[in-house]
This record gives structure tokens, sequence and C-alpha cells, in this order.
């Protein structure tokens, strides 16, 4: 018998609201799902594969955030820490938390910008200082290794940058996939990238417009787990405000045919059967001439009854 294959598809829409578990609270980009029976163990099953559809994510994440916002620093060979508040910061605004919470700590630093060239500076009246390795570093345009001031002075070597999340990566241990990322040198759990395209306090409105349907790795699904993290991996802080996904599931399935070939000999064996049922059933009775005699079996009994039964060719 040849094979042939057969697509059953499905839509599956998640919406964080629904997730029966959330592993960070309110950040909403640790969630699981619990859906049985949507992918069983079936031997006719070929393979599964999916794709996401569409997705609605709101940009309710800050550019300086939990992973982006403390800065180490020593004077004197004393340790200090300053935690920026999280929120949403141009230049200006960043320059005037960070003053303000050194000052908690009795310092007073002078913060500028180099507008051609978007270098920061900081500036003490007559204490040097170092910076030692924290999350800002990146946002502040430090490379990652402690940094000396010189003169009370200490500039950055790259440009400010307060883009904060560029890039939503949505991974999944159980939905999982072939996909290759970077950060895992090879294979990985990710899904589905989204590139951030609007402005705090948007939406995104994704639409994948692409064909490209991923094969699971998996034969069987009850419960879908969603990370959505940035481009580094950290998982996001969406501030107890939910988002919606829409994935297409198709199930590749393996049928068996029959061919032309083999239903032209079952119908023709068929007919066999069929002209041997009628040709039994229209042989003629034979005449009484062609009957034999059957011998009168010995009476054994008085039992009349007995006598006829055994002898059928008596007639009374």
């Amino acid at each position: 018998m040849s094979k042939s294959t057969e697509i059953n598809s499905r839509i599956i829409s998640l919406n964080s609201t629904n997730a029966l578990l959330k592993n960070n609270g309110t950040f909403n980009s640790d969630v699981l799902f619990r859906l049985p029976g949507l992918i069983k163990k079936e031997p006719d099953v070929k393979h599964v594969s999916f794709q996401l559809i569409d997705a609605q994510i709101p940009v309710s994440f800050y550019n300086i955030n939990y992973t982006n916002n403390t800065l180490n620093y020593q004077i004197s060979s004393i340790n200090y820490t300053i935690t920026v508040d999280v929120g949403n910061y141009n230049f200006n605004t960043l320059a005037t938390n960070m003053k303000d919470k050194f000052l908690l700590n009795a310092h007073t630093f002078i913060i500028t910008i180099n507008k051609q060239n978007g270098i920061i500076r900081f500036a003490t009246a007559s204490t040097n200082f170092v910076f030692v390795v924290s999350s800002m570093f990146s946002t502040l345009g430090f490379p990652l290794q402690n940094q000396t001031s010189s003169t009370f002075i200490l500039d950055a070597t790259y440009p400010l940058n307060l883009l904060g999340i560029t890039k939503i990566k949505i991974s999944s241990l159980l939905f999982n996939t072939y996909n290759v990322d970077s950060a895992s040198k090879g294979l990985s759990n990710l899904i589905s990238t989204i590139p951030i395209d609007q402005p705090a306090f948007g939406l995104i409105s994704y639409e994948n417009k692409s064909n490209a349907k991923y094969k699971l790795r998996t034969n069987a699904v009850d419960e879908i787990d969603l990370q959505l993290t940035d481009q580094n991996d950290n998982l996001v802080n969406f501030n107890s405000i939910d988002w919606t996904m829409t994935f297409l599931l198709e199930i590749v399935r393996e049928i068996q045919d029959i061919s032309t070939t083999e239903m032209a000999d079952v119908l023709k064996e068929q007919n066999k059967i069929l002209n041997q049922i009628a040709n039994s059933q229209t042989q003629p009775e034979p005449s009484s001439s062609d009957q034999v005699e059957q011998p009168i079996n010995p009476i054994t009994t008085d039992d009349l009854q007995f006598f006829l039964y055994s002898n059928p060719n008596i007639t009374i």
C-alpha cells in the first residue's frame, strides 16, 4: 500500500492573564499554560510543526530596570552603591536621579554629556574615585572592567545607551524546536523574536509575515511554558500588564492508501467469490431416478418415530 500525508491544523490562542502559573509574578514573563491533550503521541503522527502568527505586547517595560540600575564605586577604598529608580529616562532625567543618589552617600558628582559623540563624563571637586563593574556599565558606556578617574574626572568609553530593550525573545522548555541562538551557541528553546518598534507605553502589534514553520522536538504536549526575555536573556518586567499571542499548530499524519492496482485485484477476487456463490445456488436438484436408494437400517427399537427418522425414503 502507498502512503500519503494529511495535515490537521489548530489555532492556539494564549493570554497571559489565563496562565496557570506565573513564575515571576507581576513580571508576566515566565508563565505556564495547562492544555491537556494538545498534542498526543499517536503512531500515525509523522511530525508536528508550528509558527507564531501574531502577538500583542505592551511596551510597559522601562529602559532603566532591575537589570541595569545599579552602580558600584569606591572613594578612599570604601565601597558604595547607588540604585537608580526604575523608569524611562533621557540623559537629563538620568543625570538628575544619579546625582540625587550620590548625595545620599554624601558625595557630589557633576555629570555632563558631549552632545557630539554622546560620551558621558563624571567629575568630583577634589576626590578621585573608582567605578566598579556593575549593571549600569553598558548603559553608561563603560567596558566591563573597573574604571579609575584621573584628576577627579572619568569619561566613558562609549556613548550613553538608553535604548533599553530592543528585542523580545520568546522561548519554551516544553514547546521547543530546533532553532539556534548565539547566546546558547547552538540549539536553543527559542520560538520567535519580536522587535521593539513602538515607543514607551505603546502596543506592539506583531504579525508574522513569514511562512516558515518550526518542527517540534517532542511528540506529546499537555502544557506550554513561555519565557519572554530581552536581547540579553533577562526576563522582561511587564509591570502586571498582560500580553496575547496566537500560534498555528500543524499535525502531519501518515495515511496508508490502497493503490489502483491493489483495488483492481480486490475487486477481481470479490467477483470470483460472488460467482462461486451464484453457481452453487443455481445447481439443479438431482432427479428421483438419480437418487441412490439408501439401505434400510436394521430395526433395533419398536419406536416408530425412530424407525421413520432412520429411514427417510419410507413414506407412510
